[in-house]
């Protein structure tokens, strides 16, 4: 089933939905994107997770450690690749 008619028979029911992508699934970037900053990195053997706001809720992303390197407090741009939706509770 396509994500639009998902969608919209969730809303024919008058459920609201949350969008939840896993963290692997979000790709950082010097520009273009959603705009986020970087609060904490924390190194977990080959991953680097990362957790940053974007505006006042929390994103998680973990990318290995080839991948572009952020700084505590700089700003990102992220790149949702993989959006879910579930029933908000």
């Amino acid at each position: 089933m396509p994500w639009s008619e998902w969608i919209r028979r969730w809303k024919s029911r008058r459920a609201s939905l949350a969008p939840v992508c896993r963290p692997s699934e979000i790709d950082l970037y010097k520009q273009d994107g959603v705009r986020g900053l970087i609060k904490r990195k924390t190194y977990l053997g080959d991953i680097i997770d990362y957790r940053g706001m974007v505006g006042t809720t929390e994103v998680r992303v973990q990318k290995s450690r080839r991948s572009a390197l952020f700084a505590e407090g700089e700003t990102c741009y992220l790149q949702f690749n993989w959006i879910h939706f579930y029933p908000h509770e």
